[in-house]
């Protein structure tokens, strides 16, 4: 993928949210309490700070290391329950477009500049 190509979907993306605020995909999470399945990157320090706020809410919590569609693949695309975490803007735009693909529910926001707050309801 281009930076090209990439800038574009992200503009697209970002577009479709703004033009589309009556869509609200809350109700798609089961819980907001279950346990999840936290993803982090502890190069990120707002990943390592969400991860430790977590606490007693967390089933398993994962390290992402360079390449998020991999980890998607391999483990979070069979988790059944929800799943959170902080990562980069990059990653999050990875992983909503496959949880969007496998028809799950996806949001996210900003927690500082670099970071995002993201979560993947359940199956």
């Amino acid at each position: 993928m281009t930076r090209r190509t990439f800038m574009s979907a992200s503009l697209g993306a970002v577009a479709a949210g703004c033009a589309m605020p009556w869509f609200d995909c809350h109700g798609a999470f089961r819980s907001s309490r279950a346990a999840a399945l936290v993803v982090l990157d502890s190069r990120l320090q707002a990943s390592r700070a969400y991860a430790a706020l977590a606490g007693a809410d967390v089933a398993i919590c994962l390290e992402v290391d360079a390449d998020v569609g991999a980890l998607w693949h391999g483990r979070l695309r069979d988790w059944p329950g929800p799943m959170r975490g902080a990562l980069r803007p990059s990653d999050c735009f990875v992983l909503r477009n496959l949880a969007i693909a496998d028809a799950r529910a996806f949001r996210s926001i900003t927690i500082v500049a670099g970071a995002l707050g993201f979560e993947i309801g359940a199956v």
